[in-house]
């Protein structure tokens, strides 16, 4: 389930291009801020407002500042300001919707996700988990449980989060297991997997329905995901300890930059096959196995049955050996 945090609030405005004044001006408040000298570092983002007008950046600079002050009202204040000047887009209104949420200002919170999700073009599973939450709140399980569903129709598909704390209160209606059902038959489990060709990184071909007789795990990641590094040592442990077994790994790469690809690559050497397109989440084979969300980890038996989705460490680990123990 994804949380609206403040993570979300530093990165969910567009970086818009700095002014060299500007940009100076930034930097001292920054650094003022992170001095803790508060009022000084928003004296001096005020002062800039005047000398080059509401920019977005400074717009931007202040609301953070604002929220990491807890400074709720006045941070809103800001955004919808900012909504004025501006007009409304959904980087604005996920900002005002953290702020609500953050107030616990639920029925407001309710009018913001759906405007949101109105107004943006490529319809996003995750906007429908913001909405869920929001009706949970208002105790609202019936249209919960509708845009629950309807988060799985765009693909919504992380298991592990149908067992979040957050949806208790709707687990024990019998629509939630019909829902958790119909993302397990979308995700494919106890299915032939889908059959992909991709281009490796070291230069052959890799087609998923060649590897019968193997059990395959199809790694999607990327060098920028903090949670995907932090899983390469147990890959690499299970890779060593189960290679010679008719283990393989097919690492999808989402990353946009080749250049940071190629560097990760050179420092760590891993040894399993990397493919990578540079379509960052258009990769085709990211598409057509509808992922939102890395790493997530597909494992394949050696009949090429999706056996197991989203297991990490350990469990990835005995699901690994019992697979391979099979004939």
């Amino acid at each position: 389930m994804r949380k609206l945090s403040v993570v979300l609030l530093l990165i969910g405005f567009v970086v818009f291009p700095l002014l060299a004044d500007e940009k100076e001006a930034i930097e001292k408040a920054t650094q003022y801020f992170k001095d803790k000298e508060h009022a000084r570092a928003l004296d001096t983002v005020d002062e800039a407002i005047k000398e080059f007008g509401f920019t977005r950046n400074l717009m931007r600079l202040k609301v953070i500042m604002f929220v990491r002050l807890e400074k709720l009202e006045k941070a809103a204040a800001v955004i919808n300001k900012g909504i004025k000047t501006f007009g409304e887009s959904p980087e604005f209104l996920m900002q005002k919707l953290f702020l609500q949420m953050k107030q616990e200002k639920y029925k407001e919170a309710l009018k913001t996700a759906l405007r949101k999700d109105e107004i943006i073009k490529e319809k996003s599973p995750f906007d429908c988990m913001d909405v869920v939450e929001i009706y949970i709140k208002l105790n609202n399980k019936d249209k919960a449980l509708e845009w629950l569903d309807k988060a799985i129709d765009r693909g919504f598909n992380t298991l592990r989060s149908l067992d979040s704390p957050t949806l208790d209160s709707l687990r024990s209606d019998p629509r939630f297991e019909k829902i958790r059902q119909k993302m397990k038959n979308i995700i494919g489990l106890e299915k032939t997997a889908k059959d992909f060709t991709v281009k490796l990184y070291q230069g052959k071909d890799f087609q998923l329905s060649k590897q019968k007789g193997k059990v395959v795990l199809i790694d999607f990641w990327a060098t920028w995901c903090g949670p995907c590094r932090k899983e390469i040592p147990n890959l690499k442990q299970y890779y060593q300890a189960f290679k010679g077994k008719g283990f393989e790994i097919i690492g999808i790469s989402l990353d946009k930059q080749e250049k940071q690809l190629k560097e990760y690559l050179e420092t760590e050497k891993l040894p399993w096959k990397i493919s990578y397109s540079g379509k960052f989440w258009n990769d085709d084979t990211a598409r057509l196995y509808n992922v939102h969300s890395i790493p997530s980890y597909w494992l394949i038996d050696k009949k090429g049955i999706l056996r197991y989705f989203g297991l990490r460490g350990e469990q990835l680990k005995k699901a690994v050996e019992e697979l391979l123990a099979e004939k």
